[in-house]
């Protein structure tokens, strides 16, 4: 097994290090290119007095910089800390404060966006930029920081890095969003060096395979993208924002063979007739993660990606990545699914999954609970926070040995044929006039009678008593809403039929491209307080 993150790169370097490693706006990069210049950001962080350990923060999105600073930050024997440009700059600052960073790498081309950081930071940073970075200019303006330029140099002193374990940490990731108190994850080398293995085992990938990277650097699927990619001494693809949500022509002009998103990506492009019938002849392998994957979203991509399979995979951030996944194939219909839902799957080899009543104790092949995740891609637990470690993480006996669990928050039941199946998350589980509520069972009904999967369905009004309806979003539905109504009632008992069905222009997504529910329910609120007013 790999024992470090940065193996996976020093493999593929020395193998081939004329092959390609990266495109990124518009920049190509061979993997002895992309070392040289990563040992460059290393030997800086090496020449500065920096306390033992620690992390190096990234300060950059979609350039040479964000993943030649990864690199260069493994090389230095660091785990790296990456800054999200859609969040504000003080969580920024709580973030680099909270996991005691020292030394951060710079894209000076975004100063904009990370600059507001640097100015908020209370103590001193080392600065590392690339390229022909105005250090004097950067000095004047940030006098509180250091600044140094970091120069392309050979890699093999700095690939050296005896000090670092498979349990040390090689990236520590805070909770996404704009709002709310950051939780830090740590992320050890054995646990992501497992999953690694575990894909490139699964899915084969060879040198003259294309990757996407659609993922911000906050977001762990990002982490598949890189390592998947450069594991396997394939070429890794960075879609600039524009292309992220719709990235059709992206696909076709670069040729690429692995894709990787959010199911969110398939609805938006469905909505917009980007999934023509044989429109990615290249694509060998598809994978989407991070929210449920309607069955209508995956027969849309099979149709336009003919030549690829099409994976549904599973995992929180808690527990590397990825822990579960299932293969669609065109037999599964939305009648023969749960809500209309494309199972999670089975566990990756090595790891366990388990079914927990409320009391935590193991439930039964059939029952319904809360899914419990055990094996060695596990966090240790949460940022130097263990009450709430001490919450998500537990021992559960199964009358034989107790063994260690993370519990995901999220509702499933193992079908004998289908593996896990999900069934939402556990706060999604609403009340109204005292009936239980899923609200995926009202977001399957929509779903099919719109004909979309741009849906999303949220309790509305909200009293301590529980809540008074739900109210839907289908975006860019053209159609009629009254009658979409009526054909709702024909699916659902009369207390779960949505009070009104609103049609934005698109749904909006969070920084992970997410469907962000909390950002629907303030605009609602907000428009409701006008029409008060």
């Amino acid at each position: 097994m790999t024992e470090r993150l940065l193996d996976y790169f020093v493999r593929s370097l020395e193998r081939s290090p004329a092959n390609k490693a990266l495109w990124v706006n518009a920049g190509e990069y061979s993997y002895s290119e992309l070392a040289d210049i990563a040992a460059g950001i290393a030997s800086a962080v090496h020449s500065a007095e920096l306390s033992p350990g620690g992390f190096v923060g990234i300060l950059a999105h979609r350039s040479l910089p964000a993943f030649a600073g990864i690199l260069g930050s493994l090389m230095s024997g660091r785990g790296y800390v990456p800054l999200n440009p859609k969040f504000p700059g003080e969580r920024g600052v709580i973030m680099l404060e909270r996991a005691g960073v020292e030394a951060v790498v710079l894209d000076c081309e975004q100063l904009d966006t990370f600059g507001p950081v640097l100015h908020a930071m209370p103590t001193s940073l080392l600065v590392v930029c690339l390229g022909n970075a105005n250090t004097a200019q950067l000095r004047q303006n940030f006098p509180k920081h250091r600044f140094i330029q970091a120069h392309p140099q050979s890699p093999a002193t700095s690939m050296l890095v005896p000090s670092v374990k498979s349990d040390d940490i090689a990236y520590l990731l805070f909770t996404s969003g704009s709002t709310g108190e950051p939780k830090g994850v740590p992320i050890h080398h054995e646990a992501v060096c497992h999953y690694i293995d575990n894909i490139i085992t699964l899915y084969s990938p060879t040198a003259n395979d294309r990757f996407s990277q659609t993922f911000d650097l906050t977001f762990d699927l990002s982490v598949h993208d890189v390592f998947a990619a450069w594991g396997s001494g394939a070429q890794l693809f960075v879609l600039p924002d524009r292309f992220v949500m719709a990235p059709a022509k992206f696909i076709r002009d670069h040729q690429l063979t692995f894709w990787f998103s959010v199911p969110s990506t398939v609805a938006f492009m469905n909505r917009f007739r980007m999934l023509k019938a044989g429109a990615f002849p290249s694509l060998r392998c598809s994978l989407f993660c991070g929210e449920a994957l309607p069955v209508a979203s995956a027969a849309r991509w099979h149709e336009a990606a003919p030549n690829s399979r099409v994976d549904n995979l599973y995992g929180p951030t808690e527990a590397t990545i990825a822990f579960t996944t299932y293969r669609y194939e065109p037999g599964l219909t939305e009648d023969l699914a749960e809500n209309g839902i494309v199972p999670i799957g089975s566990a990756m080899p090595g790891l366990q999954t388990a079914i927990l009543d409320p009391e935590g104790h193991l439930l039964p092949q059939g029952e319904v609970g809360e899914l419990a995740l055990g094996g060695p891609q596990l966090s240790q637990g949460y940022w130097k926070d263990p009450h709430k470690t001490a919450d998500r993480f537990l021992n559960v006996s199964d009358g034989k040995a107790s063994k260690r669990w993370y519990r995901t928050g999220d509702r499933a039941r193992l079908d004998s044929e289908k593996g896990l199946v999900f069934l939402g998350r556990l706060d999604n589980q609403i009340k109204i006039l005292g009936h239980r509520v899923e609200l995926g069972e009202i977001e399957h009904v929509v779903r099919r009678e719109a004909a979309s999967s741009d849906i999303c369905v949220i309790p509305w009004p909200v009293t301590d008593e529980g809540a008074g309806g739900v109210i839907a979003f289908v975006a860019g539905y053209e159609g009629d809403t009254k009658a979409l109504l009526e054909r709702c009632r024909n699916g659902l008992p009369e207390y779960m039929v949505p009070k009104e069905i609103l049609t934005p222009e698109r749904l909006p997504l969070n920084a992970n491209g997410k469907v962000d529910r909390n950002a629907l329910r303030a605009s609602l609120e907000e428009e409701r307080e006008k029409e008060n007013a």
